[in-house]
């Protein structure tokens, strides 16, 4: 599953079909993150986190194949430490963010692509 789950996480950068995009074109796009871990360590300490992230994004086409975007980021994280002598402790952070971003898109066969 572990295997399934980063071959489909790797193609996402990949796009599925050629496309030229032209100057003044505009696209809305986004992502998900979500992660969840475990970790036991050898003096009895046990260590759980979980995370879940939005990533929406709004660019526009400078020159044909040349895009130029901001995206957002809006991620809450959550951490609980449980010490061998009993002691617990929770930690809970939200961050927010804005990033300015450029993609170029190559077309490399006729029915495939990257950025």
């Amino acid at each position: 599953m572990k295997k399934i789950l980063l071959i489909l996480f790797c193609s996402a950068s990949f796009t599925s079909y050629s496309q030229d995009f032209n100057k003044g074109d505009k696209l809305i796009g986004g992502s998900l993150s979500f992660s969840v871990f475990n970790t036991n360590t050898s003096g009895q300490n046990n260590y759980y986190a979980s995370n879940v992230g939005i990533l929406p994004s709004y660019s526009w086409f400078i020159k044909n194949n040349l895009a130029m975007g901001i995206r957002g980021n809006i991620s809450y994280y959550r951490n609980i430490t449980k010490y061998a002598t009993g002691e617990k402790r929770l930690s809970r952070s939200l961050y927010t963010g804005i990033a300015v971003f450029f993609k170029k898109y190559r077309t490399l066969k006729d029915k495939f692509g990257l950025y």
